[in-house]
């Protein structure tokens, strides 16, 4: 093995970052750290880290290796789990006046790949890239407070375009001086879009539920939670608090209440069934009826559990009197 040359045991794609080590050792230059993959005799490929030093007194070359293969498979899953999370990381190192940006970094500030960032595009003083300006207060708290950060912000990318990012930093600090700042910056756009469209949506909901004064809702089935909208819903019943503190099977009339919480089961176990329509008394906050007219879309699994229902109540009460009143009077 030792006829061979040393390449041979290399992963090609390390060979020539390899060979221009190799040049600078014999020139005299120590490889203070060098990382490469090496191909075993039975064909698996393992990582090593390497430090060489030439001596002039024997004409060798001294070197020390170490196996990292854990250490390179645990940063390879963490940096595959970052960027299916979209998340970054960047690091300023105050002393020697150097920036880090990770290659997710880059793609959420969308910049080039071989852009190399400066102290200045990170601080938010950099007059090319002014709009990278994400952290430019926080920054400066932190190098003369020593105070962290963990934000949501909207900034404005190198391309112009605005994103909603997560920024969170800490600093290092020596003898009272801060020597680095570093963390990670989160694409949260995606996120803030789906908030914003939820937020807009329960409000379109909330103005259906006051033109109509029906109630709309939303059951998870799993949880018990149930979210409800549609407070002129409960204030023609008489009841002052706020839809969230109703205990719906509380105000069913206690002759509907079994009747009505066993056909809504029913319909929960025949996963053939996606719609739900009940109608029954519930008692308004002086002791008087109402009569409800209750329907629900049933969201199940791909197994047919059911999970979820949403859906509206409408008061029929005046409804229910006129037919009353036609069946009285004859009409």
């Amino acid at each position: 093995s030792l006829e061979k040359p040393f390449t041979t045991f290399i992963h090609p794609d390390d060979i020539p970052t390899a060979i221009e080590e190799s040049n600078k050792l014999l020139k005299g230059n120590i490889i203070h750290y060098l990382e490469n993959r090496i191909i075993t005799k039975n064909g698996t490929v393992k990582w090593f880290a390497w430090t060489f030093s030439p001596s002039k007194d024997d004409n060798l070359i001294y070197g020390m290796g170490k196996e990292i293969t854990e250490k390179k498979l645990l940063e390879d899953v963490l940096a595959k789990s970052n960027s299916l999370a979209k998340i970054g990381s960047w690091e300023i190192d105050l002393i020697n006046g150097s920036v880090f940006w990770s290659d997710i970094t880059k793609r959420i500030l969308q910049v080039p790949n071989d852009y190399i960032p400066s102290i200045q595009d990170s601080t938010g003083n950099s007059n090319q890239y002014r709009k990278i300006n994400f952290i430019k207060e926080k920054m400066e708290a932190c190098i003369q407070f020593g105070e962290s950060w963990d934000e949501e912000m909207l900034i404005e990318t190198f391309k112009g375009n605005r994103k909603w990012v997560r920024s969170i930093g800490d600093g290092e600090f020596l003898n009272g001086k801060c020597i680095r700042v570093y963390g990670s910056i989160h694409d949260i756009n995606d996120k803030k879009r789906i908030d914003q469209e939820i937020i807009e949506n329960n409000e379109r909901f909330n103005l259906v539920a006051k033109a109509t004064n029906d109630l709309i809702w939303e059951w998870n089935i799993i949880t018990g939670d149930v979210y409800r909208l549609g407070d002129s819903f409960f204030k023609n019943l008489g009841y002052a608090l706020n839809p969230k503190q109703i205990d719906w099977i509380s105000i069913i009339h206690p002759e509907d209440r079994e009747r009505v919480d066993y056909k809504r089961k029913h319909i929960f176990e025949n996963t053939l069934e996606s719609y739900w329509e009940d109608q029954y008394r519930i008692v308004k906050a002086n002791g008087t009826n109402a009569f409800v007219l209750d329907r629900g879309f049933i969201v199940r699994l791909s197994n047919g559990k059911a999970i979820k229902m949403i859906g509206s109540t409408q008061n029929i009460t005046k409804l229910k009197q006129n037919e009353i009143d036609a069946i009285v009077t004859g009409k």
